[in-house]
């Protein structure tokens, strides 16, 4: 039996939910609006996570102290923010905040060697079932069933390395009131040969 090489990746979508973490630089205190009003944040270097949600907004959280800080910026309809490549640039007015967002996503994929073994698999099991009825009659039937084998493959594993940078700044002004940096790295298997699972 021939087997096709199978190719496994996964689509990787900023701006569906995802959350990056990296860090938040505040060059200049930052005042940013809340729905419970506006709120100030102090020069300083923050762990903060970047979320795009449903490609209508983007949540800046980080901790200070011990409370969670979380500030939305709306992205406006129609919109594409890159996925894997490209800049973003946002206005004050789009964002609804104080502040201009202009960045960049960049990805950097590199392949390994090709690599080869043995790995666990799953295969459907044809078998006869047989009862006995209320009669005590014995009835069979045919039945299937998982059973966990082993297969052959080669593959290379592709790498993929994201970095988001984000700066803040007041509108008019070109100096940066703060920035977001941060990156993923994700790993996929490419099968180049997949055996028979037996």
């Amino acid at each position: 039996m021939k087997s096709w090489p199978l190719v496994l990746t996964s689509l990787f979508i900023l701006t569906s939910c995802n959350e990056m973490a990296g860090k938040l630089t505040v060059s200049e205190d930052l005042t940013l609006g809340t729905r419970g009003g506006d709120e100030q944040i102090a020069v300083g270097e923050y762990n903060a996570e970047l979320k795009f949600k449903s490609k209508k907004k983007l949540i800046l959280s980080f901790k200070e102290g011990e409370e969670t800080k979380k500030y939305t910026f709306r992205i406006p309809k129609g919109t594409e923010i890159p996925t894997r490549n490209g800049s973003i640039a946002l206005s004050a007015s789009d964002v609804k905040q104080p502040y201009d967002l202009a960045g960049t996503v960049a990805t950097a994929v590199t392949r390994s060697e090709q690599r080869s073994g043995n790995e666990t698999c799953t295969y459907r099991e044809r078998y006869t079932r047989c009862t006995v009825d209320q009669n005590g009659r014995r009835q069979c039937y045919t039945d299937y069933r998982d059973v966990r084998g082993w297969r052959f493959v080669r593959y290379h594993v592709r790498t993929d390395t994201r970095t988001l940078s984000i700066n803040l700044t007041t509108p008019g002004q070109r100096f940066q009131s703060a920035q977001f940096a941060g990156g993923d790295v994700e790993k996929f298997r490419i099968y180049e040969y997949t055996g028979i699972c037996r």
